[in-house]
C-alpha cells in the first residue's frame, strides 16, 4: 500500500507541475486520471515491485543525466570518425547483462542504441548476453569496463 501512496504522490506531483492549471474540471480531471493509472497499475501488478518508486525515480534522473553525457561523448567521436580523423572498423560482440529482470535488460540494451556508433542487434536468453554492433573495436572498451551495466542494475535497485 505503500507504494501506491507514493506513486500516487509522484503522479500528483508531476501533474501540478506541468500542468500549471489549477481550476476545479483540471483538478477533476487530475484525480480521475492518477485513480485510473493506479487501478491500472493495481490490476496489471506494476505496483507490487519491492522498489520503492520514490527512490527509484530520483535514481532515474540521476541515470539519464550520466546518459546524456556518454551520448554527447560517444557523438563526438563518431563525428570524428565520419570525418576520417579515426579509423572506422565494424565489429560485433557479445556481453553479459548483468540485469536481472526484464525492464533492466531493455533499459541497457536501449541506452547501448541510444549512444551513438553502437546498435544491440538482440538478446541472447539463454547466456543473457547482448549482441552489440559497434562502429570500431575501441568503442567496446566502455562496455567492457561494464559502467553503463552498472549503472542500470543501481538505477534498477540492484
Amino acid at each position: 500500500m505503500n507504494h501506491l501512496a507514493t506513486l500516487t504522490a509522484l503522479m500528483v506531483g508531476f501533474w501540478l507541475l506541468l500542468s500549471g492549471h489549477y481550476t476545479v474540471l483540471m483538478l477533476f480531471f487530475m484525480v480521475i486520471s492518477i485513480a485510473l493509472v493506479v487501478w491500472l497499475s493495481v490490476r496489471m501488478q506494476a505496483a507490487s515491485y519491492q522498489i520503492n518508486p520514490l527512490l527509484q525515480s530520483f535514481r532515474i534522473f540521476s541515470y539519464l543525466l550520466w546518459l546524456v553525457v556518454e551520448i554527447v561523448k560517444a557523438s563526438i567521436d563518431v563525428a570524428m570518425r565520419v570525418w576520417g580523423l579515426k579509423p572506422i572498423k565494424p565489429a560485433i560482440r557479445r556481453f553479459p547483462a548483468p540485469q536481472k529482470t526484464d525492464l533492466g535488460k531493455t533499459i541497457y540494451a536501449n541506452s547501448v542504441t541510444l549512444t551513438p556508433g553502437t546498435l544491440t542487434l538482440g538478446l541472447d536468453e539463454e547466456t543473457n548476453e547482448l549482441i552489440i554492433h559497434s562502429i570500431h573495436e575501441e568503442l567496446f572498451e566502455d562496455l567492457d569496463g561494464g559502467a553503463m551495466g552498472q549503472k542500470v542494475s543501481h538505477m534498477e535497485g540492484k
